[in-house]
């Protein structure tokens, strides 16, 4: 089926989102390649120690492979979320940017780095306690969107999607499913979302009014 009302917004926000991502990164990549170096900055090897050197940017003088995505962030909240001016985000991204060189083994440890973070973190530790949740949102432009919940039927084309990107998530991290108290967290949320929407003013997009906020169940059937 068609995607319709808010699910049609969703989609052209994030599709903005990525175009402008596109045009920003291909704008600044000749920029990027001039001021790649003939070894690592991080371990200082040459192409004679590993096989590739990789052109790249840092943030906090690490590596970053999403740091244009911060860039991006920051330019938007400088001049206006609808700014797209390729000599403006250049001139930006010049006085902004932070240059590294990267070789493959490094970049390597960085991703064995993240993914074991992120097998470690996500189900594990202590409960997540009211007032832990936060989200790059809370800094956005008074223009962003809040988005009200929606139900995904789980027979329609959207559920079945979003039920093979979860089984493949969760084959990766490994382990048994759901995990201790992730009904508990997802409820935390779902409250700090709600407290966020009466104590700010957001663009709320939404078809139907919401009937309310029920307990989650931790399946892919929807709320009780």
């Amino acid at each position: 089926n068609p995607l319709e009302g808010n699910q049609v917004t969703i989609a052209k926000v994030w599709l903005n989102k990525a175009r402008k991502r596109g045009i920003f990164t291909k704008a600044v990549m000749p920029s990027i390649e001039r001021r790649k170096e003939d070894h690592c900055s991080a371990c200082s090897r040459t192409l004679g120690s590993c096989k590739v050197l990789h052109a790249g940017l840092a943030r906090n003088g690490k590596y970053d492979s999403y740091a244009i995505d911060g860039l991006i962030k920051e330019f938007e909240q400088k001049y206006s979320s609808h700014e797209s001016d390729p000599t403006l985000w250049k001139a930006f991204f010049r006085e902004k940017a932070q240059f590294m060189t990267i070789c493959n083994i490094c970049l390597d440890q960085i991703e064995q780095q993240k993914l074991h973070k992120v097998v470690r973190h996500v189900g594990a530790g202590r409960l997540t306690r009211p007032g832990d949740i936060s989200s790059d949102d809370e800094s956005d432009e008074e223009e962003a969107f809040f988005f009200e919940p929606i139900a995904v039927p789980r027979s329609s084309k959207a559920g079945a999607m979003m039920s093979k990107w979860l089984q493949a998530c969760r084959q990766r991290l490994g382990g048994e499913f759901p995990r201790n108290g992730s009904q508990h967290s997802t409820e935390q949320y779902l409250n700090t979302l709600r407290v966020r929407k009466l104590g700010k003013s957001k663009t709320v997009l939404k078809d139907d009014p919401v009937t309310g906020w029920g307990s989650v169940s931790t399946s892919l059937e929807g709320k009780k």
